[in-house]
């Protein structure tokens, strides 16, 4: 970020903070702008007096007056004596982590390490994605080395389309380790009633990567709540989890 861009975030950051941050304004839980109505995914008080963190459902954040008369678009940094921090990335971080949290067990497949667990990571993945496929096929490799692997569902083409529905079909199978597996060995197995039941955790997940920002396969979120897109070699891999982790 330029100098300049900076100062002049900062002076109109804090000259129009007026209102107090504490409830959180009505305006906001129903805003509009430009005319067009926005439903926030959350708004929370911002950093700065008076100033509020809206979260919307497509993974774009905001920064707003009490009025919604003001707003920003970007990324918010703190100048520390230290380090300039950026703050929305910050909170997008423990956010992911949070939301992921909620989720129920059953939303994952999941790859235990073997031995003493060091990490996990959380990946969205599509068993038409060739990257997917090739993700998966260094599990044993990542399990080795300590680290549990969490698969959500996230078809590319939508919860309906044809890969949506094999894929709520695995993630409710008797067995889904084994269903998965076999749809990244190119295996192809009939979908079952079983996709009915599991169609709301994919429309949950679908919607929740959405919110994260998610654009393609395969997705992962490291142990720190960073998101990082695309395939990554085993070494590569290993080495983002241990920076997560602060074991570098």
């Amino acid at each position: 970020m330029k100098r300049s861009t900076t100062t002049a975030l900062a002076t109109v950051l804090f000259t129009m903070s007026s209102a107090s941050a504490g409830e959180i304004p009505s305006v906001l839980e129903e805003l509009t702008l430009g005319g067009q109505a926005v439903t926030p995914s959350s708004v929370e008080p911002a950093p700065m007096n008076g100033w509020y963190e809206v979260r919307l459902r497509t993974g774009e954040t905001l920064y707003t007056d009490a009025n919604a008369r003001y707003v920003l678009a970007g990324q918010l940094f703190e100048n520390r004596n230290d380090q300039v921090v950026n703050l929305t990335a910050q909170q997008r971080r423990e956010q992911r982590l949070a939301q992921l949290d909620e989720l129920d067990d059953s939303a994952y497949i999941t790859y235990s390490a073997e031995g003493e667990e060091k990490s996990a990571i959380t990946v969205f993945t599509d068993i038409t994605c060739p990257y997917c496929q090739q993700l998966h096929q260094d599990i044993s490799e990542l399990n080795a080395a300590g680290i549990t692997v969490r698969y959500l569902p996230f078809p590319r083409r939508g919860v309906s389309s044809p890969s949506g529905q094999r894929m709520a079909s695995i993630w409710c199978s008797k067995y889904p380790r084994h269903a998965l597996n076999q749809a990244f060995n190119g295996q192809t197995a009939p979908v079952g009633d079983e996709a009915k039941v599991c169609q709301p955790t994919l429309e949950q997940v679908y919607s929740l990567a959405q919110q994260f920002g998610v654009r393609g396969t395969p997705a992962t979120v490291l142990p720190n709540g960073e998101l990082g897109e695309g395939y990554r070699p085993v070494d590569q891999l290993v080495q983002a989890v241990s920076r997560a982790t602060g074991n570098h």
